[in-house]
């Protein structure tokens, strides 16, 4: 088993004094990493990964839902935004969404989720705070009218 390290560094100069923000995080217990660099389509919503709680002959390309430890997205283009659809599942995923959460995804940015399972929710007709979490079970990326290189790093245990 291995140790995934991770590293978030920000630093601005604001008002002539230089600040520094390092946050370094260690996932433990990782055995495999799903990396891909991919170009999605002009005008065509793309699954770039389903997650399953159980994972069956049939269910190629899907990944086990409670291995997933830590994901990173990063659109790679330079200056084209997409918009990443984290498709919810209410019950276990078993590879049927009922819910959605559309995020923008600016040119050159990354969205990290280190939580798939029990680690998301949405709900329309309330504007109180959500504690009952449900599972990820895809993400859909939407290019718009330009074709869109993304990266997708996963640490999975």
């Amino acid at each position: 088993m291995a140790i995934l390290k991770t590293n978030i560094h920000e630093e601005i100069t604001l008002h002539g004094n230089t600040h520094h923000y390092v946050t370094e995080k260690e996932i433990s217990e990782i055995t495999e990493i799903y990396h891909r660099i991919t170009t999605i389509p002009a005008g065509v919503d793309t699954t770039i990964f389903s997650l399953h709680n159980t994972i069956t002959t049939g269910d190629d390309g899907t990944i086990d839902l409670d291995e997933v430890k830590y994901m990173r997205i990063t659109n790679l283009h330079s200056s084209v935004s997409v918009i990443l659809n984290l498709q919810i599942e209410s019950g276990e995923a078993d590879g049927t969404a009922d819910g959605n959460v559309a995020i923008a995804l600016e040119a050159g940015k990354s969205f990290m989720l280190h939580q798939p399972h029990d680690g998301i929710a949405t709900v329309d007709d309330s504007l109180t705070a959500i504690t009952d979490l449900k599972d990820l079970e895809s993400i859909v990326v939407d290019s718009s009218s330009t074709a869109v290189t993304i990266e997708i790093l996963m640490g999975i245990s």
